[in-house]
């Protein structure tokens, strides 16, 4: 049976879709800062009937092409953000002409991974193709660098059937190539020509030269209007690309701490409202993961007030939360709360999510009791 409302995004599977811009500390740290804009989309290829066209038309969810996502979900993180300097992350999904060049012509600053093998014209005017021009280009002498590879860039030989639970991703040692072009507008798309500005970009190539035996190399390009003229410039912009990974995490959060995609709500607005509570909670859990990683005795009183404090030594003990405890202590209550089990290893995010679920039900019921 159809939920009203959702359209069907596979053979199997009803919903919609989720575009989200997380925003992600510079320092280095990698830490989610928050949410800068969630935009829930259908394309309007999906929809069958009038109804559910005119509900997401008038919540500007009706996506005619799915391009138009990037740049406006740019411009809504822009503002959500004010004053503070940000650089846009996309992976291969962003690569559309019409996102880099308006990029470049609003003057915005970005990186993001390229899957089409363009039309460029180099420094001196000639006429190329990406991946010619970068194959001539020379690699950065003695520039390498170790990256984690996800287990979607492949780690058995074609022809044979990847099993995630046994190739949970490798390291790779990449070299790099940087060139300076303009990417050309594609042909037949006049409709493009209102991007006047030419696109002039600096485009990097990370290149895995030995990958191991049955193993896909790790070829990444990449378009920025970072600059790359020296080596710890090109590295900065590979390190700021490789920042997307956050947004990974985050989704794990959502669907497996909050098993968002299992609610079995009946219509599309019941599941926006509760994307609503668990997108923030998700957020939430991720900051507190990193803090754990990164920063072990921080205060717990930094990212819990003192009544979650107090319902936690409740319901738990005053042992496992002590006068002084810390994040990791907070974390680990959560996670007991969850129902986790120490000999079973670390908590994952569902262990994680139940408790924090716990934490804020009680943590109500303290209110409701005090008032």
């Amino acid at each position: 049976m159809r939920r009203k409302g959702v359209t069907r995004v596979s053979t199997n599977r009803q919903g919609f879709f989720l575009h989200t811009s997380l925003a992600v500390a510079a320092d280095g740290s990698r830490f989610p800062l928050g949410v800068l804009a969630a935009r829930p989309y259908v394309h309007q290829s999906d929809i069958d009937d009038d109804e559910t066209r005119a509900w997401w038309r008038e919540r500007d969810g009706l996506m005619a092409n799915e391009q138009e996502r990037w740049l406006q979900s740019i411009i809504a993180a822009e503002s959500a953000a004010g004053d503070a300097a940000m650089i846009h992350v996309c992976d291969r999904e962003g690569d559309a002409y019409e996102l880099l060049g308006s990029l470049v012509e609003l003057d915005m600053r970005f990186v993001i991974r390229l899957e089409h093998d363009r039309r460029i014209t180099d420094d001196e005017g000639q006429a190329s193709r990406l991946s010619r021009l970068l194959e001539t280009a020379e690699l950065r002498r003695g520039l390498t660098r170790t990256i984690t590879i996800q287990p979607r860039y492949g780690a058995v030989s074609k022809g044979k059937k990847a099993t995630n639970h046994k190739h949970k991703g490798r390291k790779a040692t990449v070299s790099f190539r940087a060139v300076r072009a303009t990417v050309q507008r594609p042909e037949n798309r006049d409709d493009l020509a209102y991007i006047e500005v030419p696109t002039a970009l600096h485009l990097v190539e990370v290149i895995e030269t030995s990958p191991p035996e049955g193993a896909e190399p790790v070829r990444w390009w990449l378009a920025t209007s970072e600059p790359v003229d020296t080596d710890a410039a090109l590295l900065r912009v590979v390190d700021i690309y490789c920042t997307r990974w956050v947004m990974e995490e985050l989704f794990k959060a959502l669907k497996t701490g909050g098993a968002y995609e299992k609610r079995q709500l009946e219509s599309t607005h019941a599941l926006l409202n509760m994307l609503a509570v668990t997108l923030p909670i998700a957020v939430h859990m991720l900051m507190l993961r990193d803090l754990a990683h990164g920063a072990p005795t921080l205060p717990a009183t930094a990212v819990f007030d003192p009544l979650d404090i107090l319902v936690m030594r409740a319901l738990t003990s005053a042992e496992l939360v002590p006068d002084q405890a810390t994040v990791v202590d907070a974390l680990r209550v959560i996670a007991k709360l969850g129902g986790h089990i120490r000999n079973n290893g670390p908590p994952g995010w569902l262990v994680r999510y139940r408790g924090y679920i716990q934490l804020v039900s009680a943590k109500h019921g303290f209110r409701a009791a005090f008032e």
